[in-house]
């Protein structure tokens, strides 16, 4: 336990101790008064103010001729790929707004670190809607 304290803790005045636990108080009593406001929607679990998240803005052809360079370049694939990325943002376009902010947040990192993609964030977004409707139950 003593290796995961800091030096300065180790002091025999306990004024780092008093400091620290004046900031847990400080810190857990801001959290407790924002419990209202998390029930009303108003807040959100990190304390920001709850807003509708707007879609997110990627750049389909961008992302589209990374994808068909790759296969050297194809018109073709790059025209597909395109089809695709207008189809699934009219599909989020429409959507977006009944979809939970914290899958909406989820797939949004999970489509960014793919390049930013709205074939991927459709997907991914009906991925976790089907895992959040069929949850398994544990028993014991």
């Amino acid at each position: 336990m003593d290796e995961l304290m800091p030096e300065s803790s180790h002091n025999s005045s306990g004024a780092t101790l008093k400091a620290r636990v004046t900031g847990d108080v400080a810190f857990w009593s801001m959290r407790v008064a924002m419990i209202p406001l998390l029930a009303l929607g108003i807040v959100t679990v990190e304390g920001r103010l709850a807003a509708a998240a707007p879609l997110p803005r990627y750049d389909p052809p961008g992302y589209c001729m990374q994808v068909a360079d790759v296969v050297g370049g194809s018109s073709q694939i790059l025209n597909t790929c395109i089809g695709q990325e207008q189809e699934s943002y009219d599909w989020l376009k429409a959507r977006w707004s009944g979809i939970p902010e914290r899958m909406q947040a989820y797939c949004d990192d999970v489509a960014r670190a793919v390049g930013g993609t709205y074939q991927i964030l459709e997907t991914c977004l009906e991925q976790e809607a089907e895992a959040d409707r069929s949850m398994p139950k544990f028993e014991f």
